[in-house]
């Protein structure tokens, strides 16, 4: 009995040696076809801010965590990037009385190609104005399209954050291209599971507070099918039903003239940071000259994850975007997100349907920070020039006009009655 037992043990280890072997040796070949290697992944960190002293208080092995002191709020700040970053990844500074900046690693998947859900938008739990009245935490995910008005739905979380009367409790995640605090290596495995974690867990409910997980239009591929971030969503919806946590998905597109207007002044006009595209003149020459170089670019923002034309031998890429790409982002957009806002609608629908989601309470409207108007406008535009900058545009105008017949409030949102302001 004794030989049998040994020869038992033997043959049950080196079946467990030749499993290993063969595992390991999968994993490697599949890195080799997909390119999948430390080297050739982008360098990308995640910023989170936490408001309250409590906040992400499941996460007790962070140690790179700023020290709690008094802060005021500047919300009328613009960006403030650190040299060499792009500013969109990094956002202006939110800061409150209690505030802390907690620092951490990339997020990045560690599976080489994530597996596609079953949750659609025909299965998916439908939004409903009371999700989160009677759960503990939740998440609401901004998918934050550069110059379309996310950073008013940052600042919204924030007020939410100051004010005494209301009952719930709040955390700001962003996710942002480079740490600003510290620098761990990117292919430090642990810490990017614990990134993955640390998120997973609050959808499982181990945090009571509700999370706005802001997360820029040039991180993690854009909201394609195949895209990292996609992939994520559809996990974190099948969590969220699974754990009975609350979960609202939402992106803002603009108006594409006034988005290219936008976009003109704050990137391609006295901006002298490092990470600025090409300068040009505040024309009308040099406007129709930048659309030339960034057609139809929030189809472009949604597609990829590149916010800039990428440069080859110091010529800008031709755009790849057709007809037949920007279509599919829609309809990719459309089972992906819950709700689609736009800028000129931000703060007389989204924000408020936001406030009444998450409190109970409906607000009453208030004002967007108006941008300056450039030198030239529509109405002092010739017929021509007109022409070719609605042409450069015809995507992004398709994809906005179906957005306005597909999200309209009411339809989506029926009982939701925004509240009249006082005479």
């Amino acid at each position: 009995m004794g030989v049998l037992r040994k020869f038992l043990e033997i043959l049950t280890l080196l079946s467990f040696i030749a499993v290993t072997s063969i595992m390991v040796s999968s994993h490697f070949i599949l890195m080799k076809l997909t390119g999948d290697s430390p080297s050739e992944r982008n360098d990308q960190r995640i910023r989170i801010i936490t408001y309250g002293k409590d906040a992400l208080s499941d996460n007790k092995n962070i140690e790179d965590t700023v020290n709690e002191k008094s802060m005021t709020m500047d919300t009328s700040s613009r960006i403030k990037p650190i040299v060499g970053q792009h500013p969109l990844l990094v956002g202006p500074e939110i800061q409150n009385e209690t505030g802390s900046i907690a620092t951490f690693e990339e997020l990045e998947e560690e599976s080489i190609n994530l597996p596609h859900s079953t949750t659609n938008a025909a299965t998916r739990t439908k939004a409903s104005l009371d999700m989160f009245h009677h759960q503990k935490g939740g998440m609401v995910l901004l998918y934050h399209v550069a110059k379309t008005g996310g950073t008013s739905i940052q600042q919204l979380f924030v007020s939410m954050k100051k004010q005494k009367s209301s009952k719930r409790k709040y955390v700001y995640q962003k996710l942002g291209y480079k740490n600003r605090h510290v620098k761990i290596a990117f292919d430090d495995e642990e810490a990017r599971d614990g990134q993955i974690r640390k998120i997973d867990d609050h959808i499982r409910g181990k945090n009571s507070k509700t999370l706005l997980l802001e997360v820029h239009s040039s991180h993690y591929g854009g909201l394609h099918n195949n895209s990292m971030l996609s992939s994520k969503i559809r996990n974190w919806r099948e969590m969220s039903q699974t754990y009975n946590t609350p979960m609202f998905v939402i992106t803002i597109l603009r108006e594409p003239f006034s988005f290219a207007k936008s976009y003109f002044r704050y990137f391609h006009v006295n901006c002298n940071k490092k990470w600025c595209p090409e300068q040009f003149n505040i024309t009308l020459e040099d406007f129709v000259q930048t659309l030339e170089i960034h057609p139809n670019h929030q189809c472009h923002m949604l597609i990829t994850e590149k916010i800039f034309r990428p440069r080859r031998n110091g010529e800008i890429d031709s755009p790849f975007e057709n007809e037949e790409e920007c279509e599919a982002i829609y309809e990719t957009m459309k089972s992906t997100v819950d709700y689609v806002g736009t800028t000129d609608a931000l703060t007389s629908e989204l924000e408020p349907l936001l406030y009444h989601m998450l409190n109970g309470i409906v607000e009453e409207k208030h004002n967007l920070k108006s941008e300056k108007n450039l030198p030239f406008e529509e109405a002092s535009i010739d017929d021509a020039t007109m022409a070719r900058i609605e042409d450069l545009s015809k995507y992004d105008q398709k994809i906005y006009d179906k957005v306005k017949r597909d999200f309209v409030l009411s339809d989506h949102f029926p009982d939701f009655k925004l509240k009249k302001k006082k005479r």
